[in-house]
């Protein structure tokens, strides 16, 4: 893959995110019984094009496309807070809360859009002159009744630059040193269940992906995070101390 190529792709990709918020959104909501984070495909679809691109493409490029995600990711969370209190309200103020909804879904798609120019503005102009971003309208809020329930779960991406510069080798041959030291200390349930986190998080390392790691390391808890300064794993250490403190 080269520069053109990977900025084709990523574009493609954000531009498809793009046409999610504008229409895909409110559509899937309108049709679907239960809603969370884990639905916006597209999202995290744009979130991993830019993961696999990222080598390709310039910092600057990158470093606008990280901001276009992280826009998704606090105005899609506001959106589902807006959800959550339509599908609760009473009859009474049921409409002014789907209009708060529409509202949110307005400026998300205001937001993510003001981010993605700048994305624009950084790739080859042959890459967008053929594609557009923009959409006319932003569609109709569907119904939000008693019948749909809304996921407790919130939308989030792992930021891309956490393991930026972890050798992954490296972080998977210290969460082993972990796990075992973890395993001998283990006196009850939360132990265990951090003893198998730090395992997910190494097997996850060794096959090269970081959205799982960290994942994983964030699970385990501080309690690993504690073992693991203990005992000397420094890389593991700092890797479980940033993947604890992700929202």
């Amino acid at each position: 893959m080269d520069n053109l190529q990977a900025s084709h792709r990523l574009w493609a990709a954000f531009v498809e995110a793009d046409q999610y918020i504008a229409r895909g959104l409110q559509e899937q909501v309108s049709s679907s019984k239960a809603f969370g984070g884990d639905d916006m495909k597209p999202i995290f679809a744009a979130y991993r094009t830019l993961q696999e691109t990222e080598p390709f493409l310039p910092n600057n490029v990158v470093e606008a496309a990280q901001i276009v995600l992280q826009v998704a990711q606090e105005e899609l969370n506001g959106y589902l807070e807006k959800l959550r209190k339509a599908i609760a309200a009473s009859e009474e103020e049921k409409e002014f809360a789907k209009l708060a909804v529409h509202a949110q879904n307005e400026n998300a798609l205001r937001r993510y859009r003001a981010a993605l120019e700048v994305v624009k503005e950084r790739l080859p102009k042959s890459v967008h002159s053929s594609q557009s971003q923009v959409v006319n309208n932003y569609g109709q809020i569907g119904a939000v009744g008693s019948n749909n329930r809304i996921e407790a779960n919130s939308f989030q991406l792992v930021s891309s630059s956490l393991l930026h510069d972890v050798d992954l080798s490296r972080l998977a041959s210290e969460l082993h040193t972990l796990r075992s030291a973890l395993r001998g200390a283990a006196v009850d349930v939360e132990h265990d269940q951090a003893v198998a986190s730090v395992g997910a998080a190494e097997l996850a390392a060794k096959g090269g992906d970081k959205d799982a790691a960290v994942k994983h390391m964030k699970a385990a808890g501080k309690w690993a995070l504690d073992a693991a300064t203990k005992i000397g794993v420094q890389v593991a250490a700092k890797a479980l101390e940033a993947s604890i403190k992700l929202p």
